[in-house]
Parts: structure tokens; sequence; C-alpha cells
């Protein structure tokens, strides 16, 4: 039936508002990263209290993300991403008042509550305005967004004349996104109504228990968890490893996880185009999460030489595969649906945040210590791999499965007339 509906071109328009609000609520985040040089004098910070703001806004994440896909869930998505891109905005902008390191911190922990609400509900707008075959590739159109905020952010937040200029301006552009947000994102589509497509009012009961009788997809999660905390971890920590313990320049070290960010901003849309070419998931994403680690390892290996200029852009362009084809899984999951799909969505996002959150200061860097900087860096390659063969027990739902769902629906239904 879902492939039988016209689905307007306002979609795109839904696409391009999702993706501004993950952009400049990454550049927010991201650029605070490359502000060392006058937040830590400015604000009187150590080095702990600065790197803690920085992984601050994944802390709130881990409680809020099924918060915001129970809400989604039951009350749609478009009041729901308003309100989280409305909690970002002020974060981002009250940062301006804040002296000292907690205001600060709040600020940053407020952020990242924001995006609490946003990001567990992309699948799910995605599922409502795209056609199946187009939802995981808009899934990784608004991943895009992301990359490209983390990218500019790198790039471009340092070339401000003060934090409170980037603060501000910024600041002011996320504040218009919203905006645009609120006054144009639409529920779905129109029409939908009278077919009797319902997308919203599920309840916080009905949501949950779906996703516990769902325990044998449980594997997910440690994809989810995986994949997701390597992938920061190598945007946070390998421009530290490449100073200290191969000699390579800031800027240049900074260069080459900006080339990574960059290779992962075309992967989330390249991989998920061929895989709905190919007709199939679960092979492109296990072989691009152990690529992922290859390149990863062979970037640091051949540093500071030509080879990790060679190999920088690559560990990026695999990862890219992770995010819009795990995160398909409940608008495909016949137990989810798009009716369901943002309070799973919810908990694999929690899952992911954590992840995120412990496995460079708690995983990464006591191996890094204890073993040395290549053993470090071999776990990590083995860890995103893991993330990707903990995949396997998933069923597949590419083109192929889709379409002989199909086929078994209309022949059951044409049994039972």
């Amino acid at each position: 039936m879902a492939e039988r509906i016209t689905y307007p071109r306002y979609r795109w328009l839904m696409l391009l508002l999702v993706w501004a609000l993950f952009g400049l609520c990454n550049f927010n985040n991201m650029m605070v990263a490359v502000r060392a040089h006058d937040l830590i004098p400015d604000l009187g910070l150590t080095t702990q209290q600065f790197y803690l703001i920085n992984t601050a806004t994944a802390i709130a994440p881990i409680a809020l993300c099924l918060v915001g896909g129970l809400l989604g869930d039951r009350f749609g998505v478009r009041w729901v991403v308003g309100i989280g891109a409305v909690m970002a905005t002020a974060a981002s902008l009250l940062r301006l008042v804040s002296t000292s390191f907690w205001p600060f911190l709040l600020c940053q922990i407020l952020l990242g509550a924001g995006t609490g609400f946003t990001t567990p509900n992309a699948p799910k707008i995605a599922g409502v305005w795209f056609p199946p075959n187009q939802v995981s590739i808009a899934i990784g159109v608004f991943m895009t967004g992301q990359g490209v905020g983390l990218f500019l952010g790198m790039a471009l937040g340092a070339l401000f004349p003060t934090w409170q200029s980037a603060t501000l301006i910024m600041g002011l552009l996320l504040a218009a996104s919203t905006a645009a947000w609120l006054v144009l994102a639409r529920e779905r589509p129109k029409g939908f109504a009278e077919r009797g497509i319902e997308f919203a009012g599920v309840s916080f009961r009905e949501g949950m228990v779906r996703v516990v009788k769902a325990w044998r997809r449980v594997w997910v999660l440690g994809s989810v968890f995986l994949v997701s905390a390597v992938t920061m971890s190598y945007v946070y920590g390998v421009p530290l490893l490449l100073q200290d313990t191969k000699g390579v320049s800031p800027e240049s070290s900074g260069f080459v996880v900006a080339l990574a960010v960059l290779g992962y901003v075309v992967g989330t849309v390249f991989w998920p185009v061929l895989s709905e070419k190919v007709g199939v998931v679960k092979p492109f994403l296990i072989a691009c999460t152990a690529m992922a680690g290859v390149m990863g390892f062979l970037t640091y290996l051949t540093a500071p030489g030509i080879g990790m200029w060679l190999c920088g852009f690559f560990p990026g362009f695999f990862m890219g595969a992770g995010y819009p084809m795990i995160y398909q899984l409940p608008v495909h999951l016949r137990e989810f649906g798009t009716r369901y799909a943002a309070t799973p969505t919810g908990v694999m996002d929690a899952v992911g945040n954590v992840g995120v959150v412990v496995m460079l200061p708690f995983m990464f860097t006591p191996i890094w210590l204890a073993a040395g900087p290549v053993m470090a860096t071999v776990f990590l390659a083995i860890a995103i791999t893991v993330g990707g063969l903990l995949y396997l027990p998933m069923p597949e739902t590419g083109t192929r499965a889709r379409r002989r769902w199909e086929r078994e629906a209309m022949e059951e239904g044409t049994a039972s007339s």
C-alpha cells in the first residue's frame, strides 16, 4: 500500500528543514572544541573541564532520546522536534552570559537535551514523508547535516574573532532555522488521514510494549553502541593521538579528521543509495564497518607520511554506512513500522550516546596508557568491526526483502478472501 501512495514534493522541504537543524546544532556544538585558546582563559577552565564541556552534549540524550521518541510516537514529530530545536537554540545563545565552568556546562547539557528530542524522530520523519525505497537515503541525507555541521564547526569555528561572536552568530542562525521549522514543517502529507494512515496517537505504554516484545532484536543495541562510540571517538580522540604519538602538528591532525568527516558526509548518502540499488542492507553494513576499522588503523599507522593523507578520507567514508543503515531498521521492521518507529529509535539513540560518553575516556584511553597507542587503535578497529557483525542477527530489510513481504501479504489477502 505504501508504494502506491503519492508522496508530495513538499517532502524535500521537510528534508531541508531537518538537515538545517541537524547541521546547525552540530556546528554550535563542535565549534567549542576549537575555541580552547579563548574559552579556557575567559572561563577559567582546566583542561579536564574543557574536555567535559565538549562531551557534555551527549549526557542528556542518554535519558531524553527515549523520551523524545515516546513523545514523537504519541504526539507527532512536528511539535516534538520543534520543542527540541527551541531548547537547543536557547542553550546555544545562553552560553553568551556564561562566565565560568558550571553555567557553560549546563548550557551544553541543555543543548544535548534539545538533540534528544530531535534525532530520535528523524527516521520517523523519513518514514512518513518518503516512500520505502527512499527511507534509508533520506536518513542518510539527514546525517549529512550532522557531518557538515561537524566539518564546518572544526574548519570555521576558530576563525571568529571571539567565542562570543561565534556563539552569537551561529546561535542566531540556529534560531532562524528553528523558526523556519515551526512555521513550515508539517506533520504528514495531505491525504494520509483520508487513507486511514496514522503516525501519531501511540500511548507510552503501547510504544514500550512493542519495544520489550522485540527483545530478540537486542543485538542491534550492541551494534549502535559500538558504531556510535567509535565514530565519535575517532573525531574527538585521533587528533590528540596523532599529535602525542606521531608528532603530527595540531593543524594537520585536525585536517586529517576533517577529511574523515568529509568522507562521512559522502558515505551517508553513497552507501544507502548503493544498498537500495542492489536490494540488500546487511552485507554492505558489515563490510563497511570492517573497512572503516582497517582504514582508520592504516591512517594512524602511516602517519605522518603521505599514507596518512591518502587514507584519511576513507575511515569516515565507510563509517558513513552505519547510521542510515542501522536506523532504517525500526521503520522497515514489520513489528514497528513508521507508526512506532520513534520509540525504538529513541532507545537506540540512548544506547549510542552511552557509547559516545564512555568509549574515549573509559575504554580507549586506558588501553592507550596500558598497552600503547597501536593497541588502542587496533581496539577501535576491532570494536567497529564487531559493531557491524552484531547486526548479523537482524532481519534483512533491503528492497528485495520488502518486495517479498508485499508478495506474501498479497497472497495471504487473496487466500483469506
